[in-house]
């Protein structure tokens, strides 16, 4: 089963909203949070 979720992601001043996948059945020793190239760019990373 998917869950999807409203999140907000903030990086120093600058924030926004995204849909996050929540169980995709990816398994990682620690958190990841993968975003598109064009939020990483609104967010100036």
């Amino acid at each position: 089963m998917v869950v999807r979720l409203r999140i907000r992601i903030r990086v120093g001043s600058k924030a926004v909203e995204e849909v996050a996948l929540l169980n995709s059945g990816f398994e990682a020793p620690t958190p990841q949070l993968l975003i598109p190239i064009s939020t990483a760019r609104t967010l100036g990373l």
